[in-house]
C-alpha cells in the first residue's frame, strides 16, 4: 500500500473524474447523435455524407463485440475520450514538468466537455485521440528527433482526418511551426516530412474518392452550404454571448479566460516587438491561437457549436497550465465536482425538462407508443422530417425497420439522402409521418395539415398525438402522427408544374 502514498493527490482527481463519468454510462440514456452515427455504422462506406467514417468503424467494433447495446456506444465513448485524456497527460510530460502536466490533465479530465464527449457520440470522440496522437508524435519528430514519428504523426494526422475534417488544421499548424522557427526550417529538407504527408494523404483517401463519387456532397455541405447562414443580423450579440457563455461552461470560466490572456500575450509581443514565440511556446500556440481565436471571431456571425473548440483546447491547456496557479485548484476541485453531480441528476432524474430533440429522455417511450400506429398500418412506410433525429433514434431503436429522413419531403436529409437516393418505389405507397413538436402549447391533435405534405401526398389525414409523460403523469414531450395516402416521390416538382 506504501506505493499509493507516492501517487499524487491530482492523479486521485483525475481518476475520480473518469470513473464517476463511467459509473454514468448505464445511466445515459440514447441521444440522437448516438443513433444517427449508428446509422453510420450499420452502413459502412468509405465516408459518409456530413463526416467522414471513423466514429462509424468504432461503432461498428465495439457493437459487433458487445452486440447492440445502448451501453455498448457509451462505452466506446468513455473509452475512446480515456484514451485521448491519457496520450494527452503523455503529451504534456514532453512539454512541461510533472507538476504541471499533472495540473494540465486535471485541467482537462474535470472539465465538462470531457463528460459530453465520454457520454454521447460525436466525430469529436475520435478527432480528440487522433488530434491529440498527431501533437505527440510531432512534438517527439521535432524536438526530440525521432524519425519514427515522423511516420507515425502522418499515421495518426490521416486517422484524425478520417474522423472530423477539422483536422485540415494539423498540418496547417506543423507548416507554421516550421516556416516561423528558424530552427525547425531544417525540417522541410526531410524526407520524412514528406513522406509523412503522403502517408497522411494517403490513409485519408477514401474520404476524398467517396466524396469524388458523391459529387462532392459532404465537403459542400460542410463548407459551401454552412456558409450561406453567415453574416451578422440582429442575432450576432446573442451568437457572442453565447459562444462565451457556453465555453466557459464547458472548460470552466477561469480556464477560458486564461486561455485568452495567453493568447493575448503572445499576440502583444508579436505585435510590439514583431517576435513571434519560439520552441515549445511556439509549438503550443500554432494549434491553439489559430483555432480559438478564429472560432471567437467567428462567433458573431455563425453560431458556433460547444465542441468546435475541442482540438484547440489540447495545447491550449498545456499553455494555461504554465501560468495556472495552485491556489485555484482546490476551488475548480469543488465547482466541477458540484457541476458535475449536477450534470448526473439531471440525467438520472431529469430534474429540467429540455425542449428540444436534442434529449436522451422519452425515446423509448415514443418507441413503445407508436407501436400501435404500424401495428394498425403495417404496410405503410416510415419517416420523419424534422431534420434526422427522430428517424435515427427510432430506426436505432427497431433495427429491421427502414426509416426515412426529411428527404421524403424534397429537403436536405444528410445521410438519408446517400442511404436512399431513389424514393421512386415508393410511389404510390401510403406512409406514416412523426412531427416532433418540442415546444407545444397544448396537447391536442394538429387542426391542420402541414403544408409541407400536402405537395406529396393525395391526401394526409392525423391522427391521435403521442403524448410522453413522466413518472407524476405530466407531459414533457409531444409528437403529431400523420398518415399520407399515395406518396409521389416528385411531389413538389409535380407541384411546381401545376402551377
Amino acid at each position: 500500500m506504501r506505493v499509493f502514498n507516492h501517487i499524487h493527490p491530482l492523479v486521485w482527481v483525475v481518476l475520480g473524474f473518469q470513473l464517476f463519468r463511467l459509473a454514468l454510462v448505464p445511466q445515459m440514456g440514447l441521444m440522437p447523435q448516438d443513433a444517427y452515427y449508428a446509422l453510420y455504422a450499420h452502413h459502412l462506406d468509405w465516408s459518409y455524407f456530413d463526416h467522414p467514417g471513423m466514429v462509424a468503424y468504432l461503432l461498428y467494433l465495439f457493437e459487433w463485440g458487445l452486440g447492440h447495446k445502448l451501453w455498448a456506444i457509451k462505452l466506446m465513448d468513455w473509452t475512446i475520450s480515456s484514451l485521448g485524456l491519457w496520450v494527452f497527460y503523455l503529451l504534456a510530460r514532453q512539454i512541461l514538468s510533472k507538476s504541471r502536466a499533472l495540473v494540465a490533465a486535471f485541467l482537462w479530465g474535470s472539465s465538462i466537455i470531457l463528460s459530453v464527449l465520454s457520454l454521447n457520440t460525436t466525430p469529436d470522440v475520435p478527432l480528440l485521440l487522433f488530434w491529440t496522437l498527431s501533437l505527440w508524435s510531432a512534438h517527439k519528430a521535432l524536438y526530440g528527433g525521432s524519425k519514427i514519428h515522423w511516420w507515425l504523426m502522418g499515421l495518426w494526422m490521416g486517422l484524425a482526418f478520417q474522423s472530423k475534417y477539422t483536422a485540415v488544421l494539423l498540418p496547417m499548424g506543423l507548416l507554421s511551426v516550421l516556416i516561423i522557427d528558424p530552427e525547425q526550417r531544417k525540417q522541410l529538407k526531410r524526407v520524412e516530412f514528406y513522406g509523412a504527408m503522403i502517408l497522411a494523404l494517403l490513409i485519408a483517401s477514401p474520404v476524398y474518392l467517396w466524396n469524388a463519387a458523391h459529387d462532392f456532397a459532404s465537403f459542400g455541405f460542410q463548407t459551401t452550404e454552412r456558409s450561406g447562414s453567415f453574416g451578422l443580423s440582429t442575432k450576432s450579440f446573442g451568437l457572442l454571448g453565447g459562444f462565451l457563455g457556453s465555453q466557459m461552461l464547458v472548460i470552466y470560466p477561469l480556464v477560458f479566460l486564461t486561455l485568452f490572456r495567453v493568447s493575448g500575450c503572445w499576440i502583444k509581443r508579436l505585435v510590439k516587438s514583431g517576435r513571434f514565440p519560439r520552441g515549445n511556446q511556439l509549438f503550443l500556440a500554432a494549434f491553439f491561437v489559430p483555432t480559438v481565436l478564429g472560432f471567437a471571431l467567428l462567433s458573431p456571425f455563425y453560431w458556433v457549436k460547444i465542441n468546435w473548440l475541442i482540438p484547440g483546447f489540447v495545447t491550449g491547456l498545456l499553455a494555461t497550465a504554465l501560468c495556472y496557479k495552485s491556489k485555484w485548484i482546490k476551488w475548480q476541485i469543488g465547482i466541477q465536482s458540484f457541476l458535475h453531480l449536477v450534470l448526473a441528476g439531471q440525467i438520472i432524474f431529469y430534474w429540467i425538462p429540455i425542449r428540444s430533440d436534442d434529449t436522451y429522455w422519452g425515446w423509448p417511450e415514443l418507441n413503445k407508443a407508436f407501436e400501435k400506429y404500424t401495428q394498425s398500418h403495417p404496410q405503410h412506410f416510415l419517416f420523419s422530417a424534422d431534420n434526422y433525429k427522430t428517424s435515427a433514434v427510432l430506426q436505432w431503436l427497431n433495427p429491421k425497420s427502414a426509416w426515412l429522413g426529411p428527404n421524403t419531403l424534397g429537403k436536405q436529409g444528410l445521410q438519408f439522402d446517400i442511404l436512399y437516393p431513389d424514393l421512386d418505389s415508393l410511389s404510390g405507397k401510403n406512409a406514416l409521418m412523426i412531427d416532433s413538436e418540442p415546444r407545444f402549447k397544448n396537447l391536442d391533435a394538429a387542426t391542420t395539415i402541414p403544408e409541407e405534405l400536402r405537395p406529396f401526398f393525395d391526401q394526409v389525414r392525423v391522427l391521435e398525438p403521442i403524448l410522453i409523460k413522466d413518472k407524476s403523469g405530466a407531459v414533457l414531450r409531444k409528437f403529431q402522427v400523420y398518415e399520407g395516402i399515395s406518396y409521389h416521390p416528385h411531389g413538389a416538382l409535380k407541384e411546381r408544374k401545376a402551377r
